[in-house]
């Protein structure tokens, strides 16, 4: 346990050290008490639910085998590279869940390698469940292949959002996705706003069109109504 707690130490430390000096930190105007508070809570998810799988829970869901099988770490991280891949999409798709959960994610101008844990809390423990945890009931790996894939993933997501046009390993998605993905969402933002306030304002046109043609048919109205006492 006391390793754990050693390794998962130098972690966190080496995880601030890397925000606080990177390139992006000092740009960043909405690092206030709102977005510590929310990177701390998922870490701390993180943390807890690594701690379920490492010590408490492991001999349920994974073998406590310490031999490693490169297949095995290469398996699982096909299989929630995939889960990831569908889940994170559907969250794009659909409009609801991307409104109510997945823009908190992509609410930043600069990337810095914090946003990892930077999501709405819900979306988050749905994401560990869905993708990280539940296909350890399917698969036999043992909890050092599990925390050397955990690791991995870790190492991926840091540099997805290190804003760094630096290719990792051919094949892997860089922080340039991630700004292609938020500049095509803005677009389409902006997009969906100026049409909007399109509609807004042939809404507004047509509202003061009808007006007029109904003080046009009032004062026609009066007029006639004139004419009539005029020839009484």
């Amino acid at each position: 346990m006391y390793f754990y707690i050693l390794i998962l130490t130098i972690i966190i430390t080496s995880y601030i050290l890397i925000t606080i000096n990177h390139k992006n930190f000092l740009k960043r105007k909405d690092i206030n008490l709102e977005y510590i508070v929310n990177v701390s809570t998922n870490i701390i998810i993180a943390l807890l639910f690594a701690y379920f799988i490492g010590l408490k829970n492991s001999k349920y869901i994974v073998n406590n085998n310490n031999t490693i099988y490169i297949q095995n770490i290469i398996y699982y991280l096909l299989i929630i590279d995939t889960l990831y891949y569908w889940i994170h999409r559907t969250s794009h798709r659909i409009p609801f869940l991307k409104t109510m959960f997945h823009d908190v994610h992509h609410d930043v101008k600069n990337l810095l390698p914090s946003d990892t844990f930077h999501n709405n809390i819900l979306e988050y423990i749905i994401y560990i469940f869905l993708i990280h945890y539940l296909p350890l009931f399917f698969i036999n790996i043992s909890i050092t292949e599990y925390n050397i894939a955990s690791f991995i993933v870790l190492i991926h997501s840091i540099y997805v959002h290190y804003d760094t046009k630096a290719v990792l390993l051919p094949g892997f998605i860089t922080s340039t996705h991630h700004k292609k993905q938020k500049r095509q969402e803005r677009q389409e933002r902006e997009e969906r706003e100026e049409r909007q306030k399109r509609e807004e304002r042939q809404e507004r046109k047509e509202r003061k069109e009808r007006q007029e043609r109904k003080e046009r048919q009032e004062s026609k109205l009066v007029d006639n109504k004139n004419k009539k006492y005029f020839y009484y």
